[in-house]
C-alpha cells in the first residue's frame, strides 16, 4: 500500500466522500488485489495472511489478551475482503478461553459482492472452511448494520455498511482492540477523519489498544490527542514503519 509518512491532516475538499457502493476488486498480474476505486492494493504483495497476523493480531497482542474478560470486542475499520475477520475467527477457535465471547464490528463503505468474496478467498485454501462459514451469512450490500451471529464459534459480528467518519452513530460498546485498515491515508483520506480519531478515543476501553499498517504522522498525532500511547514500530516486511498504542487516558 502506498503510504507518505508525513501527510498533514486531509483538508475538506479532500475528503468530500465517495457514494456508497459495492466495488469488485481485480487480480493484476502480479498477484496483488486492486480496488478500481481507490488504485490501491487490499494486501502485501509479501503475503496477506503473514501481513494481517503481524500488523492487527501480535500488535494487538491476540490471543493473549482474550484471557483478560470474558467477553472481547474488537472493532475493525474496512472489512474489505473479510481476511482479518476470517483470521481472528480462526485464532479464536483454536485459543479463545473455554466460556469466552468475541463481539467483532467492522465498517464498510465499498463492500464487495459475496460472490466475488468467494473467489478470493479461494487464494487462501486454509481458509476455506471458515469462508464458507461467512459466506453463508454474508449480508446483500445494502447500508445498514448486519448482525451475524456464529453460535459455535462464539462470536457475533456487527458489520456496517456506512461511512467510518459516521463510526459512532453505530457503537453500542467499548472497544478493546482496534484494526485500524482501509486503505492508505494518500489514496483514501476520507477515512482517516477526525471523526474516526475523536470515535476512537470515545469508544476504547481503558488499556485498549490499536494497531495500523500507516505510519503517517497526522494519524499519529491524532491518536496522541485522544488519549493514546503511540508508538512506532517496523513494519511488515518491505514495510519501513507501522504505528501500535495503548488508551493511557480518556479525554473528557
Amino acid at each position: 500500500m502506498t503510504d507518505p509518512g508525513t501527510l498533514t491532516l486531509p483538508s475538506a475538499e479532500l475528503q468530500a466522500p465517495m457514494d456508497f457502493c459495492e466495488v469488485c476488486p481485480v487480480w493484476e498480474p502480479n498477484r496483488l488485489l486492486v480496488s478500481p476505486l481507490y488504485k490501491d492494493s487490499y494486501f502485501s504483495k509479501a503475503g496477506a495472511i503473514a501481513e494481517s497476523c503481524h500488523i492487527f493480531l501480535q500488535q494487538n497482542r491476540l490471543p493473549h489478551r482474550w484471557l483478560e474478560k470474558p467477553v472481547f470486542h474488537i472493532c475493525e475499520t474496512g472489512f474489505g475482503t473479510g481476511l482479518n475477520f476470517l483470521l481472528t475467527m480462526d485464532f479464536w477457535r483454536r485459543f479463545a478461553p473455554s466460556g469466552a465471547f468475541l463481539h467483532y464490528t467492522s465498517i464498510e463503505k465499498h463492500p464487495i459482492p459475496k460472490g466475488h468474496l468467494a473467489e478470493i478467498h479461494k487464494a487462501w485454501p486454509s481458509l476455506h472452511g471458515l469462508s464458507r462459514l461467512l459466506l453463508d451469512h454474508y449480508p446483500a450490500c445494502s447500508p445498514g448494520k448486519k448482525h451475524l451471529l456464529f453460535p459455535e464459534q462464539r462470536m457475533g459480528m456487527d458489520l456496517i455498511l456506512a461511512d467510518a467518519a459516521e463510526l459512532d452513530g453505530w457503537m453500542e460498546e467499548e472497544v478493546d482492540a482496534w484494526f485500524l485498515d482501509g486503505f492508505s491515508p494518500g489514496v483514501n483520506p476520507q477515512m482517516w477523519s477526525r471523526n474516526l480519531f475523536q470515535t476512537m478515543g470515545k469508544w476504547t476501553a481503558r488499556g485498549g489498544t490499536f494497531a495500523t499498517f500507516t505510519a503517517a504522522g497526522f494519524v499519529r498525532r491524532a491518536l496522541s490527542e485522544q488519549g493514546f500511547s503511540v508508538e512506532k514500530i517496523p513494519g511488515f516486511r518491505f514495510k519501513k514503519d507501522m504505528l501500535r498504542g495503548v488508551l493511557k487516558r480518556k479525554i473528557p
